[in-house]
């Protein structure tokens, strides 16, 4: 009996030849982080450097960064001047362009102090959008204005000159400092509307 059983289940026969390794899984593409984005408007009076606050209102900075790479303010001047604020809306004459922009506000960014930069608001009802376009630095703090107007920076340099610049007085200009690519990733549908916008008013 042991013969036969080994005849019939104790051959020759090879192991299983092992599967191939399965190939590893890449791992998904993170997105890219936003490293710190500041920018420098220079004026008449000196320099003010801002730091863009892109974790808490990263839509806001990415529409800044976007006009401020068209050179959009570059020869626009302080039009609004009190004791409280320095506003600009771009260069006077320019047609201002028509897109709207969702507002955007952090409980930690307030106008308990001066220092903030916001974005100003129209007299439209309740709806109250922004102006995309203007932004304005406080001197002084207004606390009635906290999540009112949005917030999108912070001055980190240069209280004192803005608080020297003079109504009317020229942006010489304002330049980046950093790179606002994952802005721009994130926001790429928006963006591309704002630009439609910005390119239909310059022509007119």
């Amino acid at each position: 009996m042991c013969a036969i059983m080994c005849a019939v289940g104790c051959g020759d026969a090879s192991p299983p030849t092992p599967s191939a390794p399965l190939a590893p899984i890449a791992a998904p593409t993170p997105p890219a982080v936003q490293s710190e984005l500041f920018a420098n408007i220079d004026t008449a009076s000196g320099r003010v450097r801002i730091k863009l606050e892109t974790t808490r209102t990263p839509r806001l900075c990415a529409n800044f960064a976007n006009l401020v790479e068209r050179k959009y303010y570059d020869g626009a001047r302080w039009t609004g001047h009190t004791f409280v604020v320095r506003q600009t809306s771009g260069v006077d004459g320019v047609t201002v362009p028509a897109y709207n922009i969702k507002a955007e506000y952090s409980k930690d960014l307030l106008f308990n102090e001066g220092s903030m930069v916001g974005m100003a608001k129209t007299a439209d009802g309740a709806n109250q959008p922004i102006r995309p376009t203007t932004f304005f630095l406080t001197i002084k703090g207004q606390e009635r204005w906290n999540l009112d107007y949005p917030i999108f920076a912070t001055i980190v340099e240069g209280l004192q000159v803005a608080k020297n610049i003079t109504k009317d007085e020229l942006i010489t200009s304002i330049r980046l400092e950093g790179d606002p690519t994952a802005l721009y990733t994130r926001f790429a549908k928006e963006r591309a509307q704002w630009n439609a916008a910005l390119d239909a008013a310059a022509t007119k």
